[in-house]
């Protein structure tokens, strides 16, 4: 593609040294990648600033740069533009020629549930025999080909090179998972999303945005953005998300547990068993209003509440409602998410515990189970100060008297060395002093190894195991098989090791 054809499709503020007529073969930020022919995008980052690889790329390859500010001593083609990020994106749009408008695209953004919305979608998709991609937290999936993520949405580049992989694949529908870092750093500007779905608001990743507001300020992006032939599907039950009803284009659809005049309401569920009964009210794809019974085997409440999104964003795409019980009913659960991982004379589950929103749906859950004791294996937070720990504490004690905890176990998996999440001797205090000064018994271990063990040497039967923590508990289903195994009390047959085996989570 020439220069000029580039050029056309972006906002520059002014250029120097341009020959229309060079030939650019790739676009590329980073220095490493650069090679023949390339559009090298110097991007101001959090922690380094691409323009001091701008002499890098020009050895590698580069024929032309986009920067913020010129190089008088760089005798190449440069384009000053305000905004680095967003030209990266529209760029790698146009060279791949936006691949993201030949395919249906379903955009899903939350707190918590991005992950186990968008495989119960892809679930229902496969199920009808759509060709799919997925992408998100866990993997990406495009067709047959998965790998393991490395960030929740990719860079703009990558992204834009993916959809057109799907579109050489004919991959009907991508799913895909949208952080609020994709919509602050521009990754996602140049997606054409068809459908867009948002479950839930709760305060997580301060440490990037500095505050709920400008997390939230770029959350709401991904509907207040949405074109107007779209269809967004809102959490009404959720304030804050109910509120952007009134601040799209697009078509709004709305489901509720607790409000009967949402498009879907949730009339009925049973939390133990996994069933629920949605009222549809209105037409949507082809499916009539009319009451649905359904089916998951995955528990939870927020289990519920992610399928009733993912099943309605697949009634948008008109998949018929006999295909989408039985494919939200295949779905196995997503790993670490409320995921029950042994159901014998006792029960364990476990869950990633991030953020309060994503505690406080947990803990709802078990409100709603019936057990006999309830021990926590619990693994602090790591390398993120005190707020991320005060967050989760802090919402577990509103849940105490009625979930009545009997065995809290905190550790600080010294058996591991987890990177960017060593507990340090600060946060380790504040998690004793909190506890000791809310009367809540616990116990500390130091290997998380050691924690799990004292779990089961007072579990009895009828009670419910939680293994609770981001990284640091990323490794407990595995010790948790190995304990049991050690004991005689499962061996190599047993389910535990295929889902240990097929892990992502852990070392």
């Amino acid at each position: 593609m020439l220069l000029k054809q580039l050029l056309s499709c972006i906002e520059y503020e002014d250029y120097i040294n341009v020959d229309e007529n060079v030939v650019i073969d790739q676009i590329d930020y980073n220095s490493k990648n650069v090679t023949k022919n390339s559009l090298f995008v110097a991007i101001k980052g959090y922690q380094t600033d691409g323009h001091r690889f701008i002499v890098d790329a020009v050895k590698k390859g580069a024929v032309a740069v986009v920067v913020n500010e010129f190089n008088a001593e760089l005798n190449i083609p440069q384009i000053k533009v305000k905004d680095s990020r967003s030209t990266l994106s529209k760029l790698s749009a146009v060279i791949e020629n936006y691949p993201s408008n030949k395919i249906k695209v379903v955009g899903v953004t939350a707190t918590n549930g991005k992950t186990t919305t968008t495989m119960m979608l892809d679930s229902i998709l496969n199920k009808n025999n759509f060709k799919t991609a997925l992408l998100g937290t866990v993997v990406n999936k495009v067709g047959d080909e998965i790998e393991k993520s490395v960030l929740t949405t990719p860079e703009s580049k990558e992204l834009q090179a993916l959809f057109h992989k799907m579109v050489n694949k004919q991959v009907d529908v991508c799913t895909m998972e949208v952080s609020s870092a994709s919509q602050e750093l521009k990754r996602v500007q140049d997606v054409d999303f068809d459908i867009v779905v948002m479950n839930n608001i709760s305060k997580e990743h301060m440490e990037q945005h500095g505050s709920f507001e400008n997390y939230f300020l770029h959350k709401k992006k991904l509907v207040t953005l949405a074109k107007k032939d779209a269809v967004v599907i809102l959490n009404k039950d959720d304030s804050l998300v109910f509120e952007l009803a009134t601040q799209t284009k697009a078509k709004v659809l709305t489901y509720s547990i607790i409000d009967s005049t949402a498009s879907v309401f949730c009339e009925k569920y049973d939390v133990q068993n996994a069933t629920f009964t949605l009222a549809i009210n209105e037409k949507i794809g082809n499916c009539f209003p009319q009451r649905v019974d359904f089916k998951l085997k995955t528990g939870g409440l927020h289990s519920i509440t992610n399928a009733i999104s993912a099943i309605m964003a697949a009634l948008v795409l008109n998949v018929d409602l006999e295909v989408v019980q039985a494919g939200i009913f295949d779905f196995s659960g997503v790993e670490r998410r409320f995921q029950l991982i042994y159901d014998e004379s006792f029960k364990v589950y476990d869950d990633h515990f991030a953020n309060e929103g994503n505690v406080d749906a947990t803990l709802k859950s078990i409100s709603l189970m019936q057990y006999q004791q309830l021990i926590f294996v619990w693994a602090i937070r790591g390398s993120r100060g005190t707020d991320i720990n005060y967050d989760v504490l802090h919402t577990m004690l509103k849940w105490k008297n009625m979930l009545h905890i009997d065995r809290f176990i905190v550790t600080s998996y010294t058996d591991f060395d987890i990177k960017n999440n060593v507990v340090t001797e600060q946060e380790k205090q504040f998690v004793f002093e909190y506890l000791t000064q809310n009367n809540i018994s616990f116990t500390y271990k130091d290997k998380l190894h050691d924690a799990i063990a004292f779990g089961l040497d007072v579990v009895n039967e009828n009670d419910l195991v939680v293994l609770a923590g981001c990284q640091g508990m990323d490794n407990g289903a595995k010790l948790l098989r190995d304990i049991l195994k050690d004991r005689k009390i499962i061996n190599e047959t047993h389910l535990l090791n295929d889902l240990v085996n097929s892990r992502i989570a852990g070392e």
